[in-house]
């Protein structure tokens, strides 16, 4: 399924990186990349993660190396909305979309 990630995706993934580079640059940059492989797989089986309709119609959930990655799918195409270290708070980056 075609996918596109939303202009908070890279954002999320440079803030990510940044904080896990302070104590571990090598990690940092093995840690994004599978993220980003990650969200490829997601792409190809979207339906087969969790639905979460807190955040809106055809919203998902997924967990990928400690991060909440959200998604929607919307008629044929998946859209990345965001990718959350684990300990934040996704509901208040939702306010922000």
């Amino acid at each position: 399924m075609r996918h596109e990630l939303s202009r908070f995706v890279e954002r999320d993934l440079d803030g990510i990186a940044a904080m896990i580079a302070e104590s571990d640059p090598r990690h940092a940059v093995s840690l994004i990349r599978e993220i980003r492989q990650h969200i490829l797989l997601v792409a190809q089986q979207p339906q087969f993660h969790r639905p979460w309709p807190q955040a809106g119609e055809g919203a998902h959930l997924t967990i990928a190396s400690g991060c909440l990655i959200l998604y929607r799918i919307v008629g044929g195409r998946v859209r990345f909305e965001r990718v959350v270290w684990g300990g934040a708070e996704l509901p208040a980056l939702l306010q922000g979309r």
